[in-house]
């Protein structure tokens, strides 16, 4: 959007730059004129005065404001009438007599506070004074005295004549008189101010007043004409005013009238005069109407990219005041007041003590915006870059003053009385520069005036490409990092919750051991029925099956072939194992490995590594930059390829994880040897769980780095917050002192750094690497990219963990049937008559409890079995292959074949 076109200070006056000119020389007079009647002709050399239309205290009597004060006695903060002091009723002292002289010496020495607006309490046990100030409606109600009335002030004004003396040496100057128009408002409002940026190749600018800055009751300005006393009596008065001063704040800048720097206008009895306008709000003269009459600027682009925030007064013609015998009126000095005259007449001119207390707030700042050549008050809006800048230092509350919340000072920029002893009462002065002009110094700060209006100036570039100001918000930031701290223990908590409430349910593992025992016993009773059923269409089988059980004993003994239980056919072993099996899978299978939850935390892993790799990518990337900005070198640039390098090692691991999560898992083909030839060795096993092991590994390092990574960003954050704050506070002092801080330069030779700058001089631009080079950091960026790699690393550790654990159980359970396997083995192949018991296994005695109900599968077999019995095996014990040892129904020794020589005619007996 635009923001410039509509700009009215774009077209500014500059306060005027001193000459410092010798007061002017006057001839010999034709006529020697007295001051007695030199008083009389004030009026002639009146200025006409202008007030601007926006306003809110006009031009009053001084008297009528005093009139309506509260008068307070500053010692004991009692209420004091003042007309009864100057008639002699002082109850409190002495009294100041009955003399001119006891009079002036008694207000030479109280102090007291007239104040319109104020009420002030003292405790009397502390002492403390306390301020009560009206509310913002009364005060602007209040500060209308005098009203405007057809467009015309009907306030007073009050002069003083004196010869002058030269400023510079203190010698009379001859032939001259001085009048000195003094002009009283009983408020002063905002400071008027307009800060201009540059964004995005553009100029934008917010033209406005900010509150309370500058208030106080009581504004008391004047003008002063130097007159030479033979043009007392001119035709034209106007062409008798050979020098003119205007006050302005502080300072006082000099017209040279005969050099044609003066203004006159006409008034309706068409006599010429000199003209003076005050400022809005301020109330500062100057002679012509300008929107922005800039007598301080700052120049900010070293922080925010800024065109400058310019610190003016504004002029247009609104109510007028033309002299005339009532409205403009002479005030003695008081060595020539009667006794009876400063009793009465004159009383407010010798009040000795502030006119008005300096009024202050609690409340955060108002900013009142202004729009169509500063003839109107409208709403400020974010969206106009130059407020933004503005709104983000100086956090207004709003554009209305009178919602604010007031308290006062008995002292500050207030008027002071009497007002004889105002040195501008009675004396030409020197003329003082504004601050425009003046180059202020303060330890290694310089500030120095550009001499440029609103966009006069060329766009400012720089190397650092900034355009704009990021504003750190510290709750925001530790919301964010507290935010996915929790998220990341969160996750990490659900990943792990399942395997805690498995592991922890020891009835739940009962119950699941004892389901799976009974399916293992109810399958081993089915395929016995089923081989039976199968000898009776074969009779052969059926005496070879008969010899066998006369053989192997009776049923009734433990372990034979009718015994109930786990005994029935099967190895009390390989049972067992069976049931391990499972329930190792059951309890592994409730947790992270079932396929819907290992997709889901993959995802959200890979989720959370990609995020936290592009966040800490671009943050990386912003801090190298801005260390390349402050001390160049090409180190910057391989630490950042460096950590790149970083990031894609951590994503080629947790690729790895997830690799091996999906297709190196115990699964019931994982941890089963039977499951075919494809089914993994115990070599194999063992390999995968040292691979999840290497992960877990691998991935507690990528945590340590990361955790280092963060610390990084966070010592790199706090300095920014840090740099951040101070040059915040700096700008929002600037704002709030507006007072007279041009360009900003800083001297850094001092402590050494002379081959920054120039000569170790740094203004302007030049400082964003200094400085406004931290605005732009994405700082931010790179803790919260790191915390979702953490997070991230912490989703596959958990993965990695659980699966390594699993896969070690599972090499270990498939070890322990490798061992028992290769004993069966042996046994089928020879060991006949060998009365080892299958509880004296190293393996499986080591590494379990056989459950009570296998204890009854251990049958005795026939000593005198035959040839076939003794070949099958003694005391019922398992003839079977590596292949038939897992899934497969096992017949006893003694069923099997009487008289067979070799192993391979027990095949009727296995299944």
């Amino acid at each position: 959007m635009d923001w410039a076109s509509g700009v009215a200070g774009q077209n500014c006056a500059l306060a005027k730059q001193p000459a410092f000119k010798p007061p002017p020389v006057c001839p010999p007079p034709r006529r020697n004129v007295s001051r007695r009647e030199a008083t009389r002709l004030g009026v002639r050399f009146a200025p006409i005065l202008y007030q601007h239309p926006l306003d809110n205290s006009w031009l009053t009597d001084p008297p009528r404001y005093l009139e309506k004060t509260r008068k307070y006695d500053t010692r004991s903060w009692r209420l004091v009438n003042m007309t009864k002091v100057l008639e002699g009723d002082d109850s409190e002292g002495d009294g100041p007599g009955n003399t001119t002289t006891s009079i002036v010496e008694y207000l030479m020495n109280m102090e007291y506070l007239a104040t319109m607006y104020v009420n002030a309490t003292r405790n009397e046990s502390t002492g403390e004074v306390s301020f009560e100030v009206d509310d913002g409606p009364t005060i602007e109600r209040k500060a209308v005295i005098d009203p405007v009335v057809d467009g015309k002030l009907t306030g007073k004004v009050y002069y003083t004549v004196f010869r002058p003396r030269d400023p510079s040496t203190g010698a009379a100057v001859p032939h001259a008189y001085v009048y000195t128009y003094n002009y009283y408002y009983p408020w002063n409002g905002c400071s008027n101010q307009l800060v201009a940026t540059q964004v995005d190749g553009r100029f934008q600018a917010v033209e406005y007043a900010m509150c309370p800055d500058g208030w106080h009751e009581g504004d008391l300005e004047h003008l002063k004409v130097w007159v030479c006393e033979d043009d007392l009596y001119a035709e034209d008065p106007a062409s008798a005013i050979r020098r003119a001063q205007y006050s302005q704040h502080g300072w006082l800048p000099d017209f040279d009238c005969d050099a044609g720097e003066c203004r006159y206008e006409t008034d309706p009895k068409g006599v010429r005069r000199l003209v003076t306008m005050a400022g809005l709000y301020a109330h500062a003269n100057y002679h012509e109407e300008t929107p922005l009459f800039v007598y301080a600027k700052v120049r900010l682009s070293f922080l925010l990219n800024m065109d400058g925030v310019y610190i003016a007064d504004r002029y247009k013609k609104g109510p007028v005041l033309y002299p005339d015998e009532n409205n403009t009126l002479f005030l003695p000095f008081l060595n020539e007041m009667t006794l009876d005259q400063m009793r009465n007449e004159y009383a407010w001119a010798v009040f000795p003590g502030i006119w008005g207390a300096t009024i202050t707030t609690s409340s955060p700042r108002v900013l009142t915006c202004f729009g169509n050549n500063i003839s109107s008050r409208v709403p400020c809006t974010t969206l106009n870059p130059a407020y933004y800048m503005l709104d983000l230092f100086v956090r207004p509350m709003g554009s209305d003053w009178t919602a604010m919340n007031f308290t006062a000072a008995a002292e500050g920029n207030t008027v002071t009385g009497p007002l004889w002893r105002r040195a501008f009462t009675h004396m030409w002065e020197m003329e003082r520069p504004s601050p425009l002009w003046e180059e202020f110094r303060f330890g290694p700060i310089r500030m120095t005036f550009d001499g440029l209006c609103p966009f006069a100036g060329p766009i400012v570039t720089t190397d650092a490409g900034i355009r704009g100001f990021h504003h750190t918000n510290l709750a925001n930031f530790l919301g964010a990092i507290t935010g996915l701290i929790l998220a990341s223990s969160i996750v990490c908590f659900a990943m792990v919750l399942p395997i805690m409430m498995v592991r922890g349910n020891s009835a739940a593992e009962d119950n699941v051991y004892t389901e799976l025992l009974d399916e293992v016993l109810r399958k081993t009773a089915d395929k016995k029925a089923s081989a039976r059923a199968m000898s009776k269409r074969q009779p052969a089988l059926e005496a070879h099956a008969a010899a066998g059980d006369h053989a192997g004993g009776g049923g009734g003994e433990p372990g034979g072939p009718t015994s109930e239980g786990a005994g029935a056919g099967v190895s009390p072993t390989l049972n067992y194992m069976r049931v391990s099996h499972k329930l190792i899978l059951h309890a592994f299978n409730a947790s992270v490995v079932q396929p819907y939850l290992l997709v889901v935390w993959i995802c959200v892993g890979l989720a959370c590594y990609i995020c936290g790799v592009v966040l800490g990518a671009i943050g990386i990337a912003d801090v190298t930059t801005a260390l390349n900005r402050v001390v160049p070198n090409s180190i910057w640039t391989t630490i950042n390829n460096a950590i790149i390098a970083v990031f894609v090692i951590f994503g080629f691991v947790g690729l790895l994880v997830v690799f091996t999560a999906l297709f190196i898992r115990p699964t019931a083909s994982g941890l089963c040897r039977c499951c075919g030839p494809a089914a993994p060795t115990l070599e194999s096993m063992r390999s995968s769980w040292r691979a999840h092991a290497v992960l877990a590994g691998l991935l507690t390092i990528e945590m340590n780095v990361t955790m280092l990574l963060f610390a990084f960003g966070m010592v790199l954050w706090v300095a920014r917050y840090g740099v951040e704050q101070v040059c915040n506070n700096a700008v929002a002092l600037l704002f709030s002192k507006v007072s007279f801080s041009p360009d900003v330069c800083i001297d850094l030779s001092n402590i050494g750094l002379r081959k920054l700058g120039n000569n170790g001089t740094m203004c302007g631009a030049d400082l964003v690497n200094l400085c406004a080079m931290w605005s732009d950091l994405h700082v931010d960026f790179l803790e919260y990219g790191a915390m979702l790699l953490l997070m991230a690393q912490a989703m596959f550790l958990v993965l990695a963990s659980t699966s390594y654990v699993a896969m070690r159980a599972g090499a270990a359970i498939t070890a322990a049937m490798a061992e028992i396997e290769e004993e069966e083995r042996e046994r089928v192949q020879g060991a006949s008559g060998a009365s080892k018991s299958w509880l004296s296994w190293g393996p499986l005695k080591r590494r379990s409890r056989v459950p009570s109900e296998l204890h009854g599968a251990e049958g005795k077999g026939s000593e005198n079995g035959g040839k076939g019995g003794g070949k099958g095996g003694s005391k019922g014990e398992l003839h079977a292959s590596a292949p038939a040892m897992v899934g497969a129904t096992i017949a006893p020794a003694g069923e099997g074949g009487s008289g067979s020589d070799s192993p391979g005619q027990a095949g009727a007996d296995r299944v």
